[in-house]
């Protein structure tokens, strides 16, 4: 049996805001459904945490409020 030894450096990178999700916001209601839209815009999506301000095509006035704690990752990189 071999056994090989792979040492390698872990280096920290930065730190990077995890993407929000929709059901995480106060207004969420369910599905893609919420106060602010009855069917939630695809750009939005991706991070529903940049609907911080208020849009031309939404209904009232509101923008995503969350009660969670903003998700934080670490980036590290692996070097030989």
């Amino acid at each position: 049996m071999l056994i090989f030894f792979l040492f390698v450096e872990i280096v920290y990178i930065m730190e990077k805001q995890t993407p929000r999700t929709c059901s995480e916001c106060r207004h969420f209601i369910s599905g893609a459904k919420c106060r602010a839209f009855d069917l939630r815009p695809i750009d939005l999506l991706h991070d529903a945490g940049t609907h911080d301000k208020i849009l031309e095509d939404q209904k009232g006035d509101f923008v995503f409020i969350s009660d969670i704690p903003v998700p934080i990752m670490n980036i590290y990189e692996i070097r030989d």
